[in-house]
């Protein structure tokens, strides 16, 4: 399954709201705990971890989100230019 939910980027924080994610896994998990879902949102790298963790599910992919091929690693270090 496919999650790709609005998340936020909040400046002052330097971290992703990723509430919506995180309550789509939730009803996911509901109905079928075995599924394989892969976050497809403008996420770090590192939420997925936090994530797993979070919801005690080790199912949980991320595919980054991101703006062209040649930016991948400059967009997943500076997430603020990753598109929402």
């Amino acid at each position: 399954m496919v999650i790709a939910a609005s998340t936020n980027y909040d400046s002052n924080t330097q971290y992703f709201d990723t509430s919506a994610v995180e309550t789509v896994i939730k009803l996911v998990m509901q109905y079928n705990s075995n599924v394989i879902m892969v976050i497809k949102s403008a996420i770090s790298i590192s939420c997925t971890a936090s994530i797993c963790e979070k919801t005690g599910s080790k199912n949980i992919m991320f595919s980054p989100k991101l703006l062209r091929k040649s930016k991948a690693l400059y967009n997943n270090v500076y997430p603020t230019k990753l598109v929402a």
